[in-house]
């Protein structure tokens, strides 16, 4: 059985939760599933891990990456009872994740730190390529 949320999807087992690294940071969504990870395993859903998109292309370009994160039950409920609890993980790590969401100028900092070490990662590549802005 599959299911569309808004955010992933459910499909067989698997909940399947989908971020744009635009709007969410892998540590973000790691401390969200940490903080709630105990709420997970008393239904039987059980953290598979995380997946990415690598892009095409070669070149970098400042365009979002496809965050996917997997979860499973491993249940032997009813179907029914599988797809609730599937559902209700969905808004728990929802919960995990708002709830451990850091203050602004917390997420403003460390967003510009990161900003910082692309452009050093950015400028390291063009002069390994020769080709340096000077």
């Amino acid at each position: 059985m599959s299911e569309f949320l808004p955010f992933g999807r459910i499909e067989n087992d698997l909940l399947i939760m989908e971020f744009s690294s635009f709007d969410l940071d892998l540590p973000i969504i790691a401390s969200g599933v940490r903080e709630r990870g105990d709420c997970l395993a008393t239904l039987g859903i059980h953290f598979k891990g995380f997946g990415s998109e690598i892009p095409k292309s070669e070149v970098y370009s400042n365009q979002p990456i496809n965050i996917k994160v997997y979860f499973e039950y491993q249940g032997n409920e009813s179907e029914k009872e599988k797809m609730e609890k599937l559902r209700r993980a969905y808004e728990i790590i929802w919960d995990g994740i708002i709830q451990t969401f850091p203050s602004l100028e917390e997420y403003s900092s460390s967003r510009e730190s990161f900003a910082n070490i692309s452009l050093a990662q950015a400028e390291l590549l063009r002069i390994r390529k020769g080709e340096s802005k000077e």
